[in-house]
Parts: structure tokens; sequence; C-alpha cells
């Protein structure tokens, strides 16, 4: 993807200059809608991550729209496919340390909203197979063992030999 179609891209997401650092926020959302709802304590650590990326207004915007009214498939597929774009790109910025930082925080906003005294795997089968698919798609060519990341509790920076 060039840069013309970068920006068309992000554009569309309704992403600009001003605010791009939520590209990164959008598959945290995408995990969060993925049982059909977004959960109190979900919207919660997403809403602090954008405190902690310096969101500005606009972009906080599109986030409470975005965990107010569940997007189309189509939109997180676009969001995907441009957040991929910006890791591709030499110098962006995003080595392997923030896509395994993103996964991380996909699978804290799908643990977040359940669980008895956190002890119980509260990861919803939807939730699951979403944060895989963002694992795999953001991850592309990095060697992860996932059945130890998905079913045995591993930390997701495990890479299998």
């Amino acid at each position: 993807m060039n840069d013309v179609d970068l920006i068309a891209a992000l554009a569309r997401l309704g992403i600009d200059k001003e605010n791009y650092r939520i590209i990164t926020l959008l598959p945290l959302i995408q995990v969060a809608w993925a049982d059909g709802r977004v959960q109190r304590a979900e919207k919660d650590i997403i809403l602090r991550k954008a405190v902690q990326y310096q969101i500005p207004d606009s972009g906080r915007k599109i986030l409470d729209q975005l965990l107010q009214s569940k997007p189309p498939p189509e939109y997180f597929e676009q969001a995907r496919a441009a957040l991929l774009a910006l890791v591709n790109r030499q110098g962006s910025g995003m080595e392997v340390d923030t896509q395994v930082t993103i996964i991380e925080m996909c699978e804290n906003v799908a643990r977040s909203a359940g669980g008895l005294f956190g002890v119980f795997d509260t990861v919803d089968e939807r939730e699951r197979v979403v944060i895989r698919e963002v694992a795999e798609a953001m991850l592309v060519g990095v060697n992860i063992n996932w059945n130890a990341v998905f079913y045995s509790g591993a930390p997701l920076d495990q890479k299998s030999g």
C-alpha cells in the first residue's frame, strides 16, 4: 500500500494525521465487540489506553462512537489492513514488540469482563477467534506457538522451536 492508498484507507476509517494513533486501538474494540456487546470493563481498558497513547479529542470521539455502535466487519477488516500497512513500513516504529503489545492488550480486554476472582478463563470463544485473527495477521512471519498461547495460557512472547 503506497502513501496515497494508506492515507485514503485511514480517511475511510475516520482517521487523520491528528488522531492516527487510534489505529492501534481498533483491534481492542473488535475484541470488545466479539461477544456482541462492549462491557464496562472492556471500555475502561480501551479508554485508559487512549489516554496513555495521547489520543486527541477528535480520536476520542471516534472511539466513543465505535464503543457505542458496533461497526460492520468490513470496518475492522479495513482497519487491520491499514494497521498492517503501517506495521510493514520501514521506520514505522511498529516493531514486533509493538505488535505483541497490541495482541496482549486485546487479550487483556477479553479477560477484563468476567471471571470469578480472576481465577477462571473468561475469554469467550468468539473473543478468542478475533484475538487469533488479529495475532496471525499482525505477526506474519514471527514464529509463535499458537496452541501454547491460546490453550495453555502461555505468554504471547513464547516462541516455538
